[in-house]
């Protein structure tokens, strides 16, 4: 950690929320990130199983009689890290949300209308009793189509802090509803699963490009 965020010069930790409320080895390493000036922000891959039309941890949308359940669960990992001395600088509604069918890992499904009602009526909840920043929509970045419609709708945008995309078969250029939002703009994960140098610089050319 103190490479990473000492010797390195990282500035962000992201940490996954498990959903089988598994967080103190996530809160240790909050605490560490936080001890070196960083910004700890937390993403859940699904809700717990007993929440979805599935009742698994892969793929399934969130109930629809669950959303205020998933909200207090979400604000309950807020309160969690704020309690324990990591207070968060911001959480993701889901990861991936547009690849959750297809996935080979953890995750839950939402459609742009559910995730654009999710944002409307309970952002709010989730943000109540702190100063957290509410991120969305964490999509796998090839498609901008729920990221439009989001941040074109007055009342989803209004509830999002920070705008969120991957990076993965993402083609760098501008994005007009987010310039126009004037909303920070993230790409919170990309990454080669290789470890040789050319794969190396190969995403540090394309994160340069991003930026």
């Amino acid at each position: 950690m103190n490479e990473l965020f000492g010797t390195l010069g990282y500035s962000i930790l992201r940490v996954r929320i498990d959903e089988d409320k598994q967080w103190d080895d996530e809160l240790s390493n909050a605490k560490k990130a936080l001890k070196l000036n960083a910004k700890v922000f937390a993403t859940p891959w699904t809700a717990p199983a007993d929440m979805k039309d599935n009742k698994q941890d892969k793929h399934g949308p969130l109930s629809s009689n669950q959303y205020s359940n998933y909200a207090d669960y979400l604000k309950s990992f807020v309160d969690y890290f704020k309690n324990n001395g990591a207070p968060l600088y911001a959480i993701s509604i889901i990861n991936e949300p547009d690849f959750a069918l297809e996935a080979p890992y953890n995750t839950m499904s939402f459609t742009t209308d559910q995730m654009k009602n999710f944002l409307k009526n309970f952002a709010g909840r989730i943000k109540s009793g702190s100063n957290i920043k509410i991120m969305a929509p964490e999509s796998y970045g090839s498609a901008t189509d729920m990221n439009d419609a989001i941040l074109n709708d007055p009342q989803s945008a209004a509830a999002v802090d920070i705008d969120a995309m991957h990076g993965y078969g993402f083609i760098m250029k501008p994005q007009p509803s987010v310039i126009k939002s004037g909303k920070q703009f993230w790409m919170t994960e990309h990454c080669i699963d290789a470890g040789d140098f050319n794969s190396v610089m190969k995403i540090a050319e394309q994160i340069h490009n991003s930026l």
